[in-house]
C-alpha cells in the first residue's frame, strides 16, 4: 500500500505545477499603457433617444392582423363611431348582415362595409386584433364564452360564445367618444306622481355620452336617484321622458306609447337597480332598445348619477311582441305573456304568448 501511494504523491505535485501560472520563470509585469483592459475610466455609452414617441414597429401575421399604424388609425376611428341602439355602437353591426349575428372573425378581420351606421363618418373598415380578456360573465347561457377588448383602454368589448363565435354582449368603456341623439315631444300629463315634474308638450332634444351629464336642450338632465336606495316618484318620471324618448327614436315598431301617466317602470320596459352591479355604480336600462347605463355614483354631487360611466348592450333580436311580460305558473297552461297594445298600431292590438303557439297565432 505504501510503495503505490508514495509514487501518486509525487506526481500529482508535478502536475499541479505545469499547471500554474506563475512561476519563476513567469514574473509578474504591469500591462503596457496601450492595453484595452478595463479599468474603470470606460466612458460611458447611452442611446441618444432619438426615436419619437409616435413610431411605430413590426408587419402583420396570423394573429398580429394589423400593423401598428393600422391598428391606431382604426380604434381611433371605432371610438369615435355614433351609437344607434340596438344594434350599431364602434361602427359595427352586432346584428350581423341579414341577422346572421356578427362573428368576432368579422369584427376583428373585416372588411365592415355595410356594418356601419347610414352616413356615419369615416367608420373602422376592421377593428384588427383585439385583446383576449379571459371569460366571460355570460358563458353559461351559450356555452361557454370569451371577450376581446379593442382599443387602447378596452373601449369597446364583445363577448362571443365558444360554440359559433358569434356576439353576444358588448360594452363601451370610459374613453369612447360616439354619441347618441333623439328628440321627444312630452306630455304635460306624463307625470302623476310629481305635479312639479316639467313637460310642457313641446319637442325637446336629448344627447348623450359616455362620461359627460345628458343633457335636454342642451342643459344638464338631472336624474333624481335616492342614494342607493330605491328611487321615488320623480326618478321614475325622468326615466319614463328618457324611456319613451329612446324606443320611438330607435325602434319605433316596439313603442308602446302607453298613456301618459302609466310609467316604464310599472311595465319593466326599464329595469331600474339602484345599487347596481358592483354597489358603486346604479343601473337604468331600457329594454326595448336592449341597452343599460351604468351611471356616476348617486351619492356624489351632481351631475354626477346624471352622468354615464359606461353602457353595455345584449344581442338580442327583437320583434314587436319581444317587450312582453311574462308571467310564470305552473298548470295546464303553462308559463304566459302578454303585450298591451302592441307598439303604437292603430287600432290598438294586444298579443298573447303561451306555451305551443305558433307564428301564425302572431297575425
Amino acid at each position: 500500500m505504501r510503495r503505490s501511494f508514495a509514487p501518486l504523491m509525487l506526481v500529482v505535485p508535478a502536475f499541479c505545477l505545469v499547471a500554474c501560472e506563475d512561476g519563476p520563470n513567469q514574473t509578474y509585469s504591469p500591462a503596457p499603457p496601450n492595453a484595452l483592459f478595463n479599468n474603470g475610466n470606460t466612458p460611458a455609452t447611452v442611446d441618444d433617444a432619438g426615436t419619437s414617441f409616435g413610431a411605430v414597429y413590426g408587419g402583420v401575421s396570423k394573429t398580429e392582423i394589423c400593423s401598428g399604424a393600422e391598428l391606431q388609425d382604426q380604434w381611433n376611428r371605432m371610438i369615435n363611431q355614433p351609437i344607434v341602439p340596438p344594434y350599431h355602437i364602434a361602427g359595427v353591426d352586432i346584428s350581423g348582415q341579414n341577422y346572421a349575428v356578427l362573428t368576432v372573425e368579422q369584427a376583428e378581420k373585416g372588411p365592415l362595409t355595410g356594418f356601419a351606421v347610414q352616413g356615419a363618418m369615416n367608420p373602422p373598415t376592421r377593428l384588427c386584433q383585439g385583446a383576449n380578456l379571459g371569460s366571460g360573465g355570460n358563458g353559461g347561457d351559450i356555452g361557454g364564452s370569451l371577450v376581446s377588448g379593442w382599443g387602447n383602454n378596452q373601449e369597446f368589448l364583445m363577448e362571443w360564445a365558444i360554440p359559433t363565435h358569434k356576439d353576444y354582449y358588448n360594452q363601451i368603456n370610459p374613453g369612447y367618444n360616439g354619441a347618441m341623439d333623439w328628440s321627444l315631444t312630452t306630455d304635460p300629463k306624463g307625470c302623476p306622481g310629481d305635479p312639479t315634474y316639467p313637460l310642457d308638450g313641446n319637442k325637446h332634444q336629448y344627447h348623450w355620452e359616455l362620461t359627460h351629464p345628458i343633457t335636454k336642450d342642451g342643459k344638464v338632465f338631472t336624474m333624481d336617484w335616492n342614494g342607493y336606495n330605491t328611487p321615488g316618484a320623480r326618478f321614475n318620471c325622468e326615466a319614463d321622458e328618457l324611456y319613451r324618448g329612446l324606443t320611438s327614436s330607435f325602434v319605433p315598431e316596439l313603442y308602446d306609447n302607453l298613456p301618459a301617466g302609466t310609467l316604464c317602470a310599472s311595465t319593466g320596459r326599464c329595469p331600474i337597480f339602484a345599487t347596481g352591479n358592483s354597489g358603486v355604480y346604479p343601473i337604468l336600462g331600457f329594454r326595448t332598445i336592449s341597452m343599460y347605463w351604468e351611471m356616476d355614483p348617486p351619492v356624489l354631487p351632481q351631475p354626477s348619477g346624471s352622468t354615464p360611466h359606461d353602457a353595455y348592450f345584449f344581442n338580442i333580436k327583437y320583434a314587436p311582441y319581444s317587450p312582453a311580460n311574462a308571467f310564470l305558473k305552473m298548470d295546464a297552461v303553462g308559463p304566459i305573456g302578454q303585450l298591451n297594445p302592441i307598439g303604437n298600431m292603430s287600432p290598438p292590438a294586444v298579443c298573447n304568448l303561451a306555451l305551443g303557439g305558433t307564428f301564425g297565432d302572431l297575425s
